[in-house]
């Protein structure tokens, strides 16, 4: 499985896709958040990482801070810089708005859809293209789309920025808003080209080790640097190995993933389309250098 051309999706694929998304939020809901969106670690951690960034402008802003500059988005730009803000003023044009559920969800959703495209790519029915999803499009159109969906002005569309992370998800809610979003992909005609993160840097690492293995190094350094990648690379296999595997024998690592690794994305994949994705299982052609 050799990847062809990689091109970005269009903007109005992308735009269509995103809809659909929306569309789920409020089934998704249900599921993942049955005692309602603000009670889940989600929405808490979101929260939390914007009183961060809040409690850290204020100790820019306190009287004994050595500077009164921060490198933040200006939230209004009518309000003096030498007065303090408070926290719904401070961001009150970040994506998604504050305490709003359905956009709060719509975000982390569109935040997998970059996911499934971080290492692996898309194709299509008829077309020899390998396709993925790229961050600023999707910045820019999850506004748009909550703009045409009446859930924002034009005027805060227009100056609004995404500045906070995706929190992770649990297993199971992974699983489930992954096996949405391959719904919504199957029904615009696109596949999944399954690459693994993990065996990327592996062979990466691989590479790595036989660059410094035949340059001109002192002995020492030489061995302190292949010493180390090879840790690297065992750390990686330390969660599925539970006998020793050379970490340089790539054959022997494709099998050892074959045999312990899952991943939610083949598993959610497989679950709407009933069949494995391109690139799964793993094969060692796929992946040698």
């Amino acid at each position: 499985m050799k990847q062809g051309k990689i091109e970005k999706l269009t903007s109005s694929i992308v735009l269509t896709i995103l809809q659909k998304v929306y569309d789920s939020v409020s089934k998704v809901m249900q599921t993942i958040a049955p005692l309602g969106w603000k009670q889940t670690p989600y929405h808490q951690e979101m929260i939390s990482y914007r009183k961060m960034l809040y409690d850290d402008y204020k100790d820019i802003k306190s009287p004994h801070s050595e500077s009164n500059t921060i490198n933040r988005p200006d939230p209004e730009q009518d309000i003096p810089w030498n007065e303090e803000i408070d926290f719904e003023s401070y961001f009150l044009i970040t994506f998604p708005p504050l305490y709003h559920d359905h956009l709060e969800l719509f975000y982390i959703l569109a935040g997998l859809l970059l996911q499934i495209t971080a290492d692996s790519t898309l194709y299509g029915d008829h077309d020899g293209y390998a396709y993925y999803f790229d961050e600023i499009q999707i910045e820019e159109l999850v506004i748009e789309i909550a703009y045409r969906n009446k859930q924002i002005e034009k005027e805060e569309a227009n100056l609004m920025l995404t500045i906070c992370p995706c929190p992770p998800l649990d297993d199971m809610d992974l699983l489930y808003c992954l096996e949405t979003l391959f719904t919504i992909l199957k029904k615009q005609g696109f596949h999944l080209n399954f690459w693994d993160y993990e065996l990327l840097l592996i062979t990466d690492l691989q590479e790595a080790y036989q660059h410094i293995f035949y340059q001109d190094l002192h002995y020492v350094e030489k061995e302190q640097q292949l010493g180390q990648i090879q840790s690297d690379i065992q750390q990686v296999l330390e969660q599925y190995d539970g006998l020793k595997v050379d970490p340089l024998h790539l054959p022997s690592i494709i099998a050892l993933f074959n045999r312990r690794k899952i991943s939610p994305l083949v598993l959610a994949y497989l679950h709407v389309y009933y069949r494995f994705p391109r690139g799964y299982p793993y094969h060692h052609a796929d992946y040698e250098p």
